[in-house]
């Protein structure tokens, strides 16, 4: 294998000025783009869990086993509203915000009665202080053993 590793003998490359700014601007390239996905995971983190937020709720209304038929016949109207939902920001090629995505499901979140979706990354609403703790939850797993 040659030329694979280099020996205590060979004299390491002299940065020059020119080389110094080159390395520099490529860093600072790499910075950037990891820096832009980075952005994107967290955006698309954010609408997961608004969408997670509706989905826990409008099953709460529309409950059923979790093998059952989906449309349920039983909420046909209902589940074919959702999946309209769910088809429509498929559908969208340039992506959603967080607030595009409330708004577009603010007809639904009225319908299956909930009191809006948390208005930060922590979850919180005035409905969750009242709502029972679901089994197997983190706070229930850990810390407080």
């Amino acid at each position: 294998m040659r030329g694979c590793c280099r020996s205590p003998l060979t004299p390491t490359p002299t940065l020059t000025p020119t080389l110094t700014k080159k390395l520099a601007r490529l860093l600072q390239v790499a910075d950037e783009n990891i820096g832009a996905a980075l952005k994107k995971y967290e955006l698309d983190q954010e609408l997961g869990e608004t969408i997670n937020e509706l989905s826990e709720i409008y099953f709460r209304k529309y409950p059923r086993s979790f093998d059952a038929p989906w449309p349920s016949p039983d909420h046909l109207q209902h589940d074919m509203q959702l999946r309209a939902l769910f088809e429509g920001l498929k559908a969208r090629s340039t992506g959603t915000t967080v607030a595009e995505f409330q708004k577009m499901a603010e007809p639904i979140m009225k319908d299956i009665g909930g009191e809006g979706f948390a208005n930060d990354q922590t979850g919180f609403s005035i409905g969750g202080l009242f709502r029972a703790k679901r089994r197997g939850e983190m706070n229930n797993q850990v810390g407080t053993g």
